[in-house]
């Protein structure tokens, strides 16, 4: 994953309105610089990036809405909504056809032919889904959304300018921090003892997961106005979330791998039929098992954050520079 970039000129106590405006303009032009590589084909990093990016951009809009006019808003979010989820269409294929290669590769009872239909109906999803893709992102280019949002943000400065007076009548950039933080987090961890409670409920983890985005990405942003400590709640928060990414993968690659066995019984060859659903049952319960060590991982640092009252932890960081 691309780090994100530096936000230049942002300082802890400038007005909290100039740093969402600096935030917005930096994420957007960091989103746009791989607009170029992600449509030249067999990038799969460079799409990732972007659609990493993108998400970016999109938590800073979602985090601060209530601040800008709701048509306006709309406006800027709808099409970027739409890019992010094209993006993830096409990563998510990538990321499932590069690991049937690999347990491939590493297994040599599941023959490359039991998969070749599941392998052709991935790709030919993945070339309609591309296509789309291609053309939200050369119709972002060409109709500058990048200038859109400048304009959007300049808009939002005046306005804000105008209901203020003075930009020292509103928070910091650190006081907005510290506010905002700990209600992220609250809705992150608030869904953690029903996920550990049903590990098998695929839903409640992705949600939390997603609850867990805008937290990480907030992190970043406000890294600046904190310290030592603070740095070091956001790499445990990084952690956690990168493992329920994996999660998530292998969740993606079950759902297809049971599809796919259930269809194997249309089969008039019985033989073949047999053959196949043994090579898929055991891949099935390759990611199976990846998936329970990946959530033991998950439920242990889970575990540790309360043993260790990590919410203290991050609540003190946000007090102490």
């Amino acid at each position: 994953m691309a780090k994100p970039w530096k936000i230049r000129g942002l300082r802890p106590e400038s007005s909290v309105s100039a740093g969402i405006a600096r935030i917005i303009k930096t994420r957007c032009a960091e989103m746009y610089s791989y607009a170029d590589k992600t449509l030249i084909p067999g990038d799969p990093e460079a799409l990732h990036d972007m659609r990493v990016s993108s998400r970016r951009l999109q938590a800073v809009l979602k985090i601060h809405r209530e601040s800008f006019p709701p048509r306006k808003f709309r406006r800027i979010y709808t099409p970027l909504r739409d890019l992010i989820k094209a993006l993830g269409m096409v990563r998510e294929l990538d990321v499932f056809l590069q690991s049937l290669q690999l347990h491939q590769r590493e297994n040599q009872n599941i023959p490359e032919e039991t998969l070749r239909p599941l392998v052709a109906q991935c790709e030919h999803e993945r070339t309609g889904h591309r296509k789309n893709l291609d053309t939200l992102i050369r119709t972002l280019v060409a109709g500058d959304y990048q200038r859109e949002v400048h304009d959007f943000v300049n808009l939002y400065l005046k306005e804000t300018a105008d209901r203020t007076g003075r930009a020292s009548r509103q928070k910091s950039f650190r006081q907005f921090g510290a506010w905002l933080i700990p209600r992220l987090y609250d809705r992150f961890a608030d869904r953690r003892a029903e996920v550990i409670r049903h590990p098998q409920q695929w839903k409640e983890l992705h949600n939390m997961r997603i609850a867990g985005k805008p937290l990480r990405y907030a992190m970043e942003i406000y890294e600046v106005a904190y310290g030592r400590t603070f740095r070091e709640c956001l790499e445990h928060v990084k952690l956690v979330l990168d493992t329920m990414g994996f999660l998530h993968d292998t969740d993606v690659a079950l759902g297809k791998l049971h599809a796919y066995e259930r269809s194997l019984s249309v089969l008039t060859d019985q033989a073949i039929a047999n053959t196949q659903h043994e090579s898929v049952r055991a891949l099935i319960e390759l990611y199976a098992r990846e998936r329970s060590d990946l959530f033991r991982k998950f439920a242990a640092v889970m575990g540790e954050w309360k043993k260790n009252k990590f919410r203290r932890k991050l609540m003190k960081s946000l007090r102490h520079n």
